[in-house]
């Protein structure tokens, strides 16, 4: 970056599980180092095959610790909502997402993070709004008496499809200790829509998931396999990363942010692989859009 100060500084660049869901966790906190990133995030299902592994809570937090890396977001819970399952393509997914609220806020209180994210993998149209969002405010009071913050994240695979429905919920919901998860594919295949964007809280986006991918979904291709396997490092596909970036600076909705590329090429790739295949186009978008990390030299 040059001379200038930044438009915005954060110190919480999350390396989002999913960039390294192949890898053991020494090497997930490899990687994340390497990418000079300060947070990963988890999930129920890394955490228990990691406690099989021989860990205990104690040991990933120190081990993370150790190498200068926290471990705030235990991410995601689906089964809060009404007709949870409806959406999900596959049994198999239920390993990942079957988890019960009880299982998945103790894992939270072991682990001790502060933010949970919720998805809804329900059929789209099966559930009503104000039905979603009486669930999701229960469950953000339960959050609450956990001391968590309670992050509704829009899927276009599924029932909150959007911006404008996530956003919804959370008003109607009413609850403090709620916000929104900001992913860059969810909000352009989606659909987006920049005015309703900049309306909205920067303070209501919690954080901010920035990848990138074809412009458009390729004849043929699913939406499930082009979020779950060719997404693009940022700066790297036809998305409009820096404007969005530019957008988010603009309302005020930097604080936690980081890359999320679930991509079959960094599946095969070992821990430096993925860290420099993220490392360099991840800082670079941050630093076109003005943002400064850390040290504010990346």
């Amino acid at each position: 970056m040059d001379d200038k100060a930044p438009r915005f500084q954060t110190n919480k660049h999350t390396m989002w599980i999913g960039n390294v869901r192949n890898l053991s966790f020494q090497d997930q906190l490899q990687a994340t180092t390497a990418a000079d990133l300060n947070e990963l995030s988890m999930t129920p299902l890394d955490f228990d095959r990691n406690l099989a592994k021989g860990f205990t809570a104690r040991d990933m937090r120190i081990m993370a610790a150790d190498v200068g890396v926290s471990l705030p977001i235990l991410d995601p819970i689906a089964s809060w909502a009404p007709h949870w399952r409806s959406g999900i393509p596959d049994p198999a997914w239920m390993e990942f997402l079957g988890y019960s609220a009880d299982d998945f806020f103790r894992t939270a209180e072991q682990l001790e993070v502060s933010t949970v994210t919720v998805i809804g993998t329900f059929r789209l149209g099966l559930v009503s709004i104000p039905e979603i969002a009486e669930s999701f405010a229960l469950l953000a009071d339960k959050a609450s008496s956990h001391g968590l913050h309670c992050v509704l994240e829009f899927i276009p695979l599924w029932g909150i499809s959007d911006l404008a429905s996530a956003w919804q919920i959370l008003q109607i919901a009413d609850r403090p200790n709620t916000g929104i998860a900001f992913d860059f594919w969810h909000y352009m295949r989606g659909g987006r829509d920049d005015a309703l964007l900049r309306s909205i809280p920067g303070s209501k986006i919690s954080y901010v998931q920035v990848t990138d991918a074809e412009a458009s979904l390729p004849p043929g291709r699913s939406l499930f396999d082009d979020c779950l396997f060719h997404r693009l490092p940022p700066g790297r596909g036809g998305l409009p990363v820096r404007e969005l970036l530019d957008t988010l600076c603009e309302i005020g909705a930097i604080d936690r942010l980081g890359p999320e590329v679930f991509s079959a090429t960094l599946d095969a790739l070992p821990a430096e692989g993925i860290a420099q295949a993220l490392r360099e186009p991840y800082w670079q978008a941050l630093a076109n859009s003005g943002i400064g990390g850390p040290d504010c030299d990346k």
